[in-house]
């Protein structure tokens, strides 16, 4: 298994040189500032930059809010929002601490104080409901406010979502199969 991991890391370790170097590598942590769908907006705890599709998107449809990952941006999301913004408004914004929004060292980054950005930033858009997307540290994100607010998030999709280990399900297949830790991690 050691071997295997070595392998694998010096694959991943050349690929990211390849690309690096190529000149072809995408910065994903930086949001265009060109898209007219994106913008500031001010709160007591800080700015954010935001992304809203209302005025390109059909009125009356259930919004979509989609939460990054850890250390990344709404650019993330560059290749959903267009397509999604057909058929719902979507929604998305740069936590605070990450791309395009305030860095604060003083700030609190926990689940909780994250999670109250995100129902401010909802707040501010007067969106009573819409339904949730987040992927990792945004996925875990996603879960909490699902867990908080039931009647508020109709559906919340994530994808690899950051949570805690005791949430893993006994019929997991690391835990079903003892070798399967060696492929997969228990989180």
């Amino acid at each position: 298994p050691i071997a295997i991991g070595v392998i694998v890391f010096v694959f991943f370790l050349c690929l990211t040189l390849v690309i690096t170097f190529s000149g072809k590598a995408k910065n994903f942590s930086e949001t265009p500032s060109d898209d007219p769908l994106t913008s500031t907006m001010e709160f007591p705890w800080g700015k954010v930059w935001t992304y809203d599709s209302l005025e390109e998107s059909p009125k009356n449809t259930m919004p979509i809010l989609f939460i990054h990952s850890l250390g990344a941006s709404i650019y993330c999301w560059r290749d959903q929002l267009p397509f999604f913004k057909t058929q719902n408004r979507v929604l998305a914004l740069d936590l605070l601490g990450f791309g395009r929004s305030d860095k604060d060292d003083t700030a609190d980054y926990g689940l909780d104080a994250q999670v109250q950005r995100i129902l401010d930033f909802l707040k501010a858009k007067k969106i009573d409901e819409c339904y949730l997307v987040g992927c990792s540290m945004g996925g875990a994100f996603a879960l909490w406010l699902s867990h908080l607010h039931p009647e508020r998030f109709k559906k919340t999709v994530v994808i690899s979502p950051a949570a805690a280990p005791q949430i893993v399900p006994p019929w997991s297949p690391v835990r079903l199969f003892p070798l399967a830790r060696f492929v997969l991690s228990p989180r």
